[in-house]
């Protein structure tokens, strides 16, 4: 932990300024002080002092740790402030978003890999682009790449391609959705089922309950879109099946971007790669459905806070879901920091096409399946 200290501080620093700079925002235009989210701001800040800056390599393991674990602990806590019932309702009552999940990883894949051979891009970079375009972005392509034996190099390629998508799904959604006039709920199955990573569906979403005044499209898009990374299991079970069929051992791939000599079973590789903090979002969701968080409500006054009997939120949650969403922000920061440029060109444009294409079809998939299910 002593060499990631020095990168989790630059980005908590950089998360507190981009805070800061929502009230300085609030100051000039109460509109878009009432509008922008900070994740936007830590993550275009962080992307600012990485490409003009620079950030010295030995902040590089601790903004790493940022941009993964600290997001990973914020979506744990962030499980304690929903309440599993409601996922359950929101599912039963409308079954067909599963199926729209599962219709866009069949699209995504389709396109991928029907558009990427005409495009003459390689197999590795169309299954991470319709993997990452429809499941969870980066947690997807690293779930995948020992599976397909894809290279650092390819893996590298595929992750720059989908954090480039996320970019400018990140603001570009909120606007549509706005465009659309979709309400909070209606925003939140579009972001869970069509924004690539899970930290850019949480900021898009963030983004939107700021619009909307509550936090009913935060809340639905977190939901829907752990819900949706389920699906990595069946996805790597099948790619691990069509490799063993053709007598292809899934091999783990060296930091130097070569093959290792041995295989590791397809069961191993999963166990890996899945994003088991999925499990323990629903178990601290669990927590707060029997209402284990039950002690005591909380109330705001003059920024102080402290308990009272009148409010029907418990304290501990609203604490929970405060420092929930602070650390994406300190994630986002992280993800800014780690953000060169350079890399996500290098790829080329014809990757980047494909990129686009799938996501657009994604886009327009879950829209229909909106359209449809929540007769908006």
């Amino acid at each position: 932990m002593k060499k990631e200290y020095q990168g989790i501080v630059l980005a908590i620093v950089v998360a507190v300024l981009a805070k800061a700079s929502i009230g300085l925002v609030g100051a000039f235009s109460p509109y878009l002080g009432q509008i922008v989210s900070p994740t936007i701001v830590a993550i275009l800040l962080g992307i600012m002092i990485k490409n003009v800056i620079g950030v010295p390599q030995k902040y590089a393991a601790g903004v790493q740790f940022a941009a993964k674990y600290v997001l990973i602990l914020a979506i744990v806590i962030l499980g304690a402030t929903l309440n599993i019932n409601d996922a359950a309702q929101l599912f039963l009552r409308q079954p067909a978003i599963i199926y729209a999940m599962a219709f866009n990883i069949c699209l995504a894949f389709s396109i991928a890999y029907g558009l990427g051979k005409i495009l003459h891009i390689d197999f590795s970079l169309r299954t991470f682009i319709g993997g990452g375009c429809s499941i969870c972005g980066g947690t997807t392509i690293s779930a995948l790449g020992p599976i397909i034996r894809a290279t650092d190099t390819q893996i590298a390629f595929g992750l720059s391609i989908v954090f480039f998508l996320d970019m400018f799904t990140i603001v570009l959604y909120p606007m549509l959705g706005q465009a659309l006039q979709l309400s909070p709920e209606a925003f939140g199955v579009l972001a869970g089922t069509a924004i690539n990573d899970t930290s850019s569906v949480l900021a898009a979403a963030d983004i939107y309950s700021k619009m909307m005044g509550n936090d009913i499209a935060y809340e639905t898009a977190s939901i829907v879109k752990l819900t949706r990374t389920s699906f990595l299991i069946l996805v790597a079970l099948l790619f691990s099946l069509i490799a063993t069929y053709k007598q292809m051992r899934p091999l783990s791939v060296t930091e130097a971007g070569t093959q290792a000599a041995g295989g590791q079973s397809a069961w191993k590789t999963l166990a890996k790669s899945f994003p088991w903090f999925i499990v323990l979002f629903v178990i601290m969701s669990s927590f707060n459905s029997f209402g284990m968080f039950q002690h005591g409500t909380f109330t705001q006054v003059a920024g102080v806070f402290h308990y009272s009997a009148k409010e029907q939120t418990p304290a501990i949650v609203m604490l929970f879901k405060d420092l929930s969403k602070f650390l994406i922000i300190v994630a986002l920061a992280g993800v800014g920091l780690k953000c060169n440029i350079e890399s996500l060109l290098k790829p080329g444009i014809r990757p980047i096409l494909l990129g686009v294409a799938t996501s657009a079809a994604v886009l327009v998939s879950s829209i229909t399946t909106i359209g449809w299910i929540l007769h908006l």
